[in-house]
């Protein structure tokens, strides 16, 4: 199944998937390049007051990232809107669950996981999109 099959209805959501596709890819393209930049300019220069802007600056892309998502959300019609409400409301309560339960690796000792709530949001709702897809067909 693609990507567009997942978000496509008929031909007129079609206008819409294209520009999501464009605008959320170019955010990402974005955060990708930005990112290591960032890294590399913390560690090797001397920012001074630039650091915590130099730091804070993949979260621009990010940003973007979101209001692609929202502004296609906007551009849905209503029974799409709902299959991605309940793919985003299952997502977020995976991650609840899945941080709060992690968090508790902290009482045992072990070392922190801060690197797992984005893999674990973006996956659970891709899996949940596929299957509300799915059992709407």
């Amino acid at each position: 199944m693609s990507i567009a099959r997942l978000f496509c209805w008929d031909d007129v959501s079609k206008v819409w998937v294209k520009r999501y596709l464009i605008e959320f890819g170019a955010a990402m393209l974005g955060y990708t390049i930005v990112l290591p930049l960032s890294i590399i300019a913390i560690q090797r220069y001397d920012l001074g007051i630039w650091r915590a802007p130099v730091g804070l600056s993949p979260a621009v892309p990010l940003a973007l990232a979101v209001w692609a998502y929202a502004r296609s959300v906007s551009l849905m019609d209503e029974f799409t809107k709902h299959i991605h409400t309940r793919s985003i409301v299952f997502a977020a309560a995976v991650t609840l669950i899945a941080s709060v339960t992690i968090s508790f690796f902290g009482n045992a000792g072990l070392p922190p996981l801060h690197f797992y709530v984005w893999p674990i949001m973006v996956g659970s709702w891709g899996v949940a999109l596929g299957y509300n897809t799915f059992i709407y067909r």
